[in-house]
């Protein structure tokens, strides 16, 4: 019988591998919606747009992808709100993901009780206003599957984004916005 220990190790490992490869599938549909506006406006050599987004990683993605949009769509003001709504939360989830990925882990350490191996816990050095700072943190497999959640939800918005500027129909029509301020698609099928 396997031991309980070993297999909550295994499944908050599974849990960061799986965050990581839907924040990555966010980051190449990020990618491919910058290549669908620079083919807009005139770009056809698919290597040169590979070279320009090269070595890119999420966050000067999201900064260029936010930035082309109103350099080569006309935006009205609710798509400017709808755009910042969901580029803030990309940035959140990259912010996370940072943390994530670039703190010191301690998983499965502690043998007893199988509570306080029930969850990952991690460090990273910070520096803020006041000096020196360590940021800490807990993640439970419920946590890091909320993550996983939010990461496929926001590629999901983005292909929407994407689909909506290579048809050239409206950004407003296909997105709204919930009762918790929160943007998501209008319905199944594309609005024109």
């Amino acid at each position: 019988m396997p031991d309980k220990t070993n297999c909550l190790s295994h499944d908050l490992y599974a849990a960061i591998g799986k965050f990581s490869v839907e924040f990555e599938q966010l980051c190449f549909e990020i990618q491919n919606t910058i290549i669908t506006i620079l083919s807009r406006e005139g770009l056809r050599n698919d290597n040169v747009m590979k070279i320009l987004l090269a070595g890119d990683t999420a966050e000067p993605l999201r900064q260029k992808l936010f930035a082309l949009l109103p350099e080569t769509v006309r935006l009205n003001d609710q798509e400017k709100k709808i755009l910042k709504n969901m580029f803030s939360r990309i940035q959140e989830l990259i912010n996370l993901r940072n943390d994530m990925l670039h703190s010191t882990w301690c998983i499965g350490w502690i043998e007893e009780p199988i509570e306080m191996a029930s969850s990952a816990k991690g460090q990273k050095y910070d520096k803020n206003k006041n000096g020196a700072n360590t940021k800490e943190f807990d993640f439970k497999v419920s946590d890091l599957n909320l993550l996983t959640e939010k990461a496929v939800r926001l590629k999901s918005l983005i292909i929407r984004l994407k689909v909506c500027l290579s048809a050239k129909i409206s950004i407003e029509n296909n997105f709204c916005f919930t009762e918790e301020n929160m943007v998501v698609p209008t319905k199944a099928v594309i609005q024109p």
